[in-house]
């Protein structure tokens, strides 16, 4: 073992710089490891995940294939003119389990539609601003565009329900004339699976995200 007390001060200071170069050669070492971790991890993370995504998109596509044909199977075997719905159910014999295929339509506005929010806004400022600004505030709120830009696709049912408090024949007007404005872009179609609980003899919903596992 070294005594400090008996090395001269050149030696001192040649033990340090031999002390502060292995500490970094073992901190380079550490963050080595820690780098070669951390790569692995986010790297097969990614690649479990791509593969899992392109899995549930083909089991998405299988599956809504094969539910659309027994649900038109169906009105077959039981001797029925087929109807075309945008939902429908498939439940399982046993009535454990439930699958749901939903056609929803993406609607958005057309230009015309900045007129009638206009005009449902000033309806509003006049009859809210000074005598009930929660209440204004609330059904401005309603109005707001999203981070894209864009109005709600809902706009028209969330003012609905509030229309009786608005009371007014020309709000009601101009809503109606917004629900003109909308048009369909494209169809999105969702499929659901659901198990029934049996404690609570309701059916509960099979999460496919990370958000709802």
């Amino acid at each position: 073992m070294v005594n400090v007390d008996e090395l001269s001060a050149e030696e001192l200071r040649g033990l340090l710089a031999k002390k502060e170069k292995q500490g970094k050669l073992d901190q380079a070492k550490r963050e080595k490891v820690f780098n070669t971790e951390k790569s692995e991890f986010v790297t097969e993370s990614v690649k479990l995940m791509q593969e899992l995504s392109e899995m549930m998109r083909e089991f998405k596509h299988d599956a809504i294939k094969k539910g659309n044909k027994l649900h038109a199977d169906m009105y077959k075997v039981f001797n029925k003119n087929e109807k075309e719905l945008k939902q429908f159910a498939l439940v399982s014999e046993d009535g454990k389990y439930k699958l749901v295929i939903e056609r929803q339509d993406r609607q958005q506005l057309d230009e015309t539609a900045e007129v009638h929010i206009e005009t449902i806004k000033t309806i509003l400022r006049e009859k809210f601003q000074s005598r009930n600004k929660k209440m204004y505030a609330m059904l401005e709120g309603v109005l707001l565009k999203n981070n894209k830009g864009d109005y709600d696709e809902k706009l028209v049912s969330k003012l609905r329900k509030n229309e009786h408090i608005v009371d007014d024949p020309k709000f009601s007007e101009a809503l109606a004339m917004l629900a003109k404005s909308y048009y369909v872009t494209d169809t999105a179609t969702y499929f659901r699976g659901y198990k029934l609980n049996e404690e609570k003899n309701k059916f509960e919903d099979v999460p496919m995200q990370f958000s709802g596992m």
